[in-house]
């Protein structure tokens, strides 16, 4: 499945925020690995931008903050990553296990895309 590099990063966080288990816990576990693994050169790359543009924060050194004279160039090399697409084997799953865990409407919105449409 084709993703932008933003996308993959939204499913993912959703995934890692989820504990269902049985089918769709089992479903959520792989993809969520497939998307991590697809995801590392992404997110050194915005790392970089952050070192590149920012400035450390006074109250915490792992925290870059990014000066308003860098603002503009940072946020354009940053959408330029965001939009690179990037394709993943993903694991689907039927409708109904995929309804059958404790997703909320919001999850069930951005993790639609594991849904296989039954074939008539």
């Amino acid at each position: 499945m084709k993703f932008r590099n933003i996308e993959a990063l939204h499913s993912f966080v959703v995934l890692q925020n989820l504990h269902e288990c049985g089918k769709l816990g089992f479903v959520i576990a792989k993809n969520r690995r497939k998307i991590e693994n697809e995801l590392k050169e992404y997110i050194e790359a915005k790392n970089a931008l952050l070192v590149k543009y920012g400035v450390r924060s006074d109250d915490d050194p792992n925290q870059y903050l990014i000066p308003a004279e860098n603002e503009k160039e940072y946020l354009k090399d940053s959408a330029e990553l965001d939009d690179i697409e990037c394709d993943i084997s993903v694991v689907y799953i039927d409708s109904d296990a995929f309804c059958s865990g404790t997703l909320t409407s919001d999850d069930m919105y951005i993790l639609d895309w594991m849904v296989k449409e039954a074939e008539e």
